[in-house]
Parts: C-alpha cells; sequence; structure tokens
C-alpha cells in the first residue's frame, strides 16, 4: 500500500482567494473531510495550469499510532 496519498484542490479561476484562505481550504480538506487526524502534511500552491490550484501531500493514517 502506498505510504503517502496526494490530492489536488482546484478553486474556480473567478475565485480569488488570498494564501491565507487557500491554507484554511487546505486543512479543512485535507485534515477533516478526508480524515487524517493529525498526520503531517504539505501544501503546495501551483500555477502550472491556466489557474491557481493546491497540491497536497499527506502521510497515510497509522492505526498502530494512534492517527
Amino acid at each position: 500500500s502506498d505510504v503517502y496519498k496526494r490530492q489536488s484542490l482546484n478553486p474556480s479561476p473567478e475565485d480569488k482567494l488570498t494564501d491565507e484562505q487557500l491554507r484554511e481550504i487546505a486543512n479543512e480538506y485535507n485534515m477533516q473531510k478526508m480524515g487524517y487526524g493529525n498526520q503531517p502534511y504539505i501544501v503546495f500552491k501551483h500555477k502550472d495550469i491556466s489557474r491557481e490550484h493546491l497540491r497536497m501531500n499527506t502521510t497515510v493514517p497509522c492505526p498502530y499510532c494512534g492517527n
């Protein structure tokens, strides 16, 4: 099985979000909605397509670690 997961969040091009808003969205999506609890994660803001989007990497929850 994979030891990490990757997700991509793609806000609408019409949404003009600040870096702080993007951080809040990434935290809510990755940690709360995806159920990763307190797993470490990193978020990258990308502009490699016609709009800004986020790429997030996180470890897979460890059942032996209480996560």
